[in-house]
C-alpha cells in the first residue's frame, strides 16, 4: 500500500499548524520545556555579554584609556552629501520621480 502523501498533489495535502495549540499533554509539556530552555539560554546570554561589557569599560577605566562609547556609525565628513541633497529634496512626491 503506497502512502497517500506521495500520491496526492502538493497542494491537495493536509496542511499542519505550526502555531503551537496542540491538546496533547506530552506535546504541550516539550513545547513549554522547549520555550523555557530559550528563555533560559537567553536571559545567561544577556546577563555573559553585559559582564563583559563592564568588565572591559572597567578595564579601560583601570588603564587610563577614556570610555567613550560606541564608535559613531557614521563620520561628520559624510554628512554634507546628505544635507546638501536633503535640502534641494522637493516637496511634492510626483517630483521626486526620475525623468522618463
Amino acid at each position: 500500500m503506497t502512502d497517500p502523501r506521495l500520491t496526492e498533489p502538493r497542494n491537495q495535502r493536509k496542511r499542519q499548524t505550526r502555531d503551537g495549540a496542540t491538546k496533547d499533554p506530552m506535546q504541550m509539556a516539550v513545547r513549554d520545556a522547549l520555550i523555557g530552555f530559550m528563555a533560559a539560554t537567553a536571559q545567561a546570554q544577556a546577563e555573559a555579554t553585559k559582564e563583559a561589557q563592564r568588565a572591559g569599560i572597567a578595564h579601560a577605566k583601570a588603564s587610563g584609556e577614556s570610555y567613550r562609547g560606541r564608535k559613531p556609525a557614521t563620520t561628520a565628513n559624510s554628512l554634507p552629501p546628505y544635507r546638501t541633497c536633503s535640502a534641494r529634496a522637493p516637496t511634492s512626491s510626483r517630483s521626486r520621480r526620475p525623468p522618463t
